[in-house]
């Protein structure tokens, strides 16, 4: 049997937490939270500068965000995140069609 398009289908997030650009994360950095993503959800809005997003495990990565903060290593107040470590880009993300590429034999 072969496959019929790329698995994962999108960079999907590994863990609850919010998905950032990692290099505007460090210990005591906060950022904006403009909204939450959802298994299922479509994703096509790319992630602004200075903010982050709400994300679930399985959720698809937005345009522009290259890591997930576990929601472990944060702090919420209101709609502000204040992130407790440092992340690196790729963290906590499964990229698109590193489990199975389009055509592979099964």
């Amino acid at each position: 049997m072969k496959t019929d398009r790329e698995y994962p289908p999108f960079d999907r997030s590994t863990r609850d937490g919010y998905v950032v650009r990692a290099k505007e994360v460090a210990p005591g950095a906060r950022l904006k939270c403009v909204g939450e993503i959802k298994a299922g959800d479509t994703v096509s809005e790319p992630l602004a500068r200075a903010t982050c997003m709400q994300i679930m495990t399985g959720a698809a990565i937005p345009p522009g965000a290259d890591a997930i903060v576990m929601i472990e290593h944060t702090q919420r107040e209101g709609d502000v995140v204040r992130f407790e470590r440092a992340v690196q880009a790729g963290q906590n993300i499964v990229p698109r069609g590193s489990e199975a590429a389009a055509g592979q034999t099964l």
